[in-house]
C-alpha cells in the first residue's frame, strides 16, 4: 500500500510532506476535504470533488491504492447511467520542487447504454481574496471580485488555468482544466469562499465508448505563485494522457 494513501472503509487519507486531507468515496461528493497545508488548516475548504449527484451504493464503488494513485470507481446507478471512474495523482508533483503540494484528478466515464449522457462536474471551494486567470497569451490577468455574483469563463476568452491567492500570506492555490478537456469554469460565491465548478464531457456516450478528463491542481508559495502556477501549467500542457489499467 502507498504510504501517501490510506484506505479504509472508503475513506482514503492522504499524507503529502506539506498537505493532509481526506476523501470520503462513499458520498454524492468525493473530493479532498479536512485539509491542512503545512500544519495550518483550511477550514471549509474542498477540491478536486467529483459531482456524482447520485452516489453508489457501497458494495458498488471499487477502490484501491497504487503508488500515489487513489483509484475509485463508482458504478452506474438507475438515477445516473454512466460508470465514473476517478484518479487522484500525487507524483507529478516532484517535477516542480517549488510546488508545496500538488494532486492531479483524472475522471473518466463510460456506459453500458447504447446512448447515455454522461455530463459531470468537478468543484472546489477556495478562500480567495484575489482571483487570477492565465490568458491565452500565457499572462496572468486579474479577475474583479465577484462577491455573490456568478461569472462564467469559456475556452475563447483565457485558459482554464487559475490561481486562488489564499489563505493568508503563505501559500496560493493553483487549479486548470488541460487544455484538450477544457470546456468552462464558473465562479460563484458560497459563503466567504468560491466555488470553482467546471463541466465535463458534452451531451452524449455511445456503449464502448471512454471519456477522460484531466484538472490539476497544487499550491504555491505567495512570493512566487504565479511564476509556479505557470511552470505546473506549462508541464501539464505537455504531459501525455497517464495510463490508466
Amino acid at each position: 500500500m502507498s504510504s501517501l494513501w490510506q484506505l479504509e472503509d472508503l475513506t482514503a487519507r492522504l499524507a503529502l510532506p506539506s498537505l493532509r486531507g481526506d476523501v470520503a468515496l462513499a458520498t454524492a461528493r468525493p473530493g479532498l476535504a479536512q485539509l491542512v497545508l503545512a500544519g495550518q488548516e483550511l477550514g471549509k475548504a474542498r477540491l478536486l470533488t467529483v459531482e456524482l449527484e447520485h452516489p453508489s451504493p457501497a458494495d458498488g464503488i471499487g477502490a484501491y491504492v497504487r503508488q500515489g494513485d487513489l483509484v475509485a470507481t463508482f458504478e452506474e446507478t438507475p438515477a445516473r447511467r454512466v460508470r465514473v471512474q476517478a484518479y487522484w495523482r500525487t507524483a507529478w508533483a516532484a517535477e516542480i520542487p517549488q510546488l508545496l503540494a500538488g494532486v492531479d484528478l483524472e475522471v473518466s466515464v463510460q456506459t453500458s447504454l447504447l446512448d447515455s449522457d454522461p455530463r459531470l462536474v468537478v468543484s472546489s471551494l477556495v478562500s480567495a481574496a484575489e482571483i487570477w486567470q492565465l490568458d491565452l497569451a500565457g499572462k496572468w490577468q486579474r479577475l474583479p471580485a465577484q462577491g455573490d455574483v456568478s461569472k462564467e469563463l469559456l475556452p475563447d476568452t483565457g485558459t482554464g488555468c487559475l490561481l486562488f491567492r489564499t489563505w493568508g500570506d503563505g501559500a496560493s492555490y493553483v487549479e486548470m482544466t488541460h487544455p484538450a478537456d477544457f470546456r468552462a469554469v464558473r465562479l460563484s460565491g458560497e459563503g466567504d469562499g468560491t466555488n470553482v465548478i467546471r463541466p465535463l464531457f458534452g451531451r452524449d456516450l455511445e456503449k464502448g465508448v471512454i471519456l477522460r478528463s484531466r484538472i490539476r491542481g497544487g499550491f504555491a508559495p505567495r512570493a512566487i505563485d504565479q511564476a509556479v502556477a505557470l511552470q505546473a501549467w506549462l508541464a501539464f500542457t505537455e504531459s501525455p494522457i497517464p495510463l490508466t489499467t
